[in-house]
C-alpha cells in the first residue's frame, strides 16, 4: 500500500477513534477492556532471569517522552495525566519530583508528537493525529 494512502487511512482511523472516544461510552469501555486484556496477556509472559532483565534494561533506556508516547500508542485513546503516570509506574518508570503530575505534564507539552485535549471537560493527552495531504 502506498505511504500516502496508508497515512490517509491512519488519519481517518485516528479521527474516528477520537470522535468515538468523545461520544460513545461503549467504545471507551471496549478500549479499556482491550487494554486490560493486553496487560493481562503481558503479565502472563515468562520473564527473563534478573541478570538478563538488568542487562536488557540498561541497553533499552528510553526517554520519559518516548515512554509516554508508547503508553498512549498502546492505549489507542487519550489518557488523563494520572492514568499515564499510573501506567508509567507499572512499567517501573517513576518520576522523582515534588509534583510528578505537573512535571510530567510540563514535559509532555514540549513533545511535538503529543497534544493536550479536553474530553468531557477533562484534560487528557493523546498522540497528534497524522496530517493528511
Amino acid at each position: 500500500m502506498e505511504s500516502g494512502v496508508r497515512t490517509a487511512l491512519s488519519g481517518l482511523i485516528e479521527t474516528l477513534r477520537s470522535t468515538l472516544a468523545l461520544t460513545n461510552p461503549e467504545f471507551r469501555l471496549l478500549v479499556s477492556l482491550e487494554q486490560i486484556l493486553s496487560e493481562f496477556k503481558e503479565a502472563q509472559r515468562p520473564t527473563a532471569p534478573s541478570s538478563d532483565r538488568r542487562r536488557l534494561a540498561s541497553t533499552r533506556r528510553k526517554s520519559l517522552r518516548t515512554a509516554v508516547y508508547e503508553v498512549l500508542d498502546r492505549a489507542k485513546t487519550p489518557l488523563p495525566i494520572s492514568e499515564i503516570q499510573t501506567r508509567l509506574d507499572a512499567e517501573g518508570l517513576r518520576l522523582k519530583a515534588k509534583r510528578p503530575r505537573a512535571t510530567l505534564s510540563s514535559n509532555l507539552s514540549q513533545d511535538r508528537r503529543l497534544e493536550s485535549v479536553s474530553i468531557e471537560g477533562r484534560p487528557m493527552w493523546r498522540i497528534k493525529p497524522a496530517q493528511t495531504a
